[in-house]
């Protein structure tokens, strides 16, 4: 009964380990500009989006503007983060500056890049750009099967889109601010690494078993 007992926990627990590293990404890459930013000027990418499956009806995701040898690209303005869902979902957790105000004003038509069932406007212009922002989405009917359903093409083709005000990495000037959605083949299958305690707790019940092999043998000599 003792070994059963044992066993068992040591199942459940790594059972629980699997689940909890099973959290599976997307990253997308925002690289298409619209006129406003001409890739030979301001060069792509201008922002990467992650989409974590946190479970079949929850997701976060994650917008990091980028940055290049003379421009770093951030988010503001209306139509600030932008994305298309595949299902209806509440926005919540809206985290970025905290010194801007952050409004779900969806849908929207995003510039060139389509009707997007989720947009968030941030209050001010290029004194209150910013980067990152995250948010989380709850699907309310319906469930995501995997990280890579979480979002389906718009009437345009795009699923995410975002307003980038371009920054010069010189001066802090911003020559301009323009539009840009998704581009290219996402990294799909990116998982949330497990923990440092979690290594710890399997290698500990690892231990246990050793030391419950050693007494058994002891005990039959």
């Amino acid at each position: 009964m003792k070994r059963f007992g044992l066993a068992a926990f040591a199942a459940a627990v790594l059972c629980g380990f699997s689940a909890f590293s099973a959290s599976a990404s997307t990253i997308y890459t925002l690289g298409a500009g619209n006129s406003s930013l001409p890739s030979g000027t301001y060069p792509s990418p201008y922002a990467t989006v992650t989409v974590v499956l946190n479970d079949s009806t929850d997701a976060t995701l994650t917008f990091a503007g980028a940055t290049n040898a003379t421009y770093s690209y951030l988010f503001g303005g209306a139509q600030a983060v932008d994305a298309n869902f595949s299902g209806p979902v509440t926005i919540s957790n809206i985290t970025g500056d905290a010194s801007v105000t952050y409004t779900n004003n969806a849908p929207q038509n995003v510039s060139d890049f389509g009707n997007m069932n989720v947009s968030i406007d941030a209050a001010g212009g290029n004194s209150n750009a910013f980067t990152p922002i995250s948010f989380k989405a709850t699907l309310t009917s319906g469930s995501w099967a995997s990280e890579t359903s979480v979002l389906t093409p718009d009437n345009k083709g795009f699923v995410l889109a975002a307003h980038i005000f371009v920054i010069q990495n010189s001066n802090g000037s911003n020559p301009t601010t323009g539009f840009a959605g998704n581009s290219g083949t996402p990294s799909v299958g990116a998982t949330v690494p497990l923990p440092a305690a979690a290594w710890s707790g399997m290698a500990l019940l690892g231990g246990m078993g050793i030391v419950s092999k050693i007494r058994r043998r002891s005990k039959q000599a």
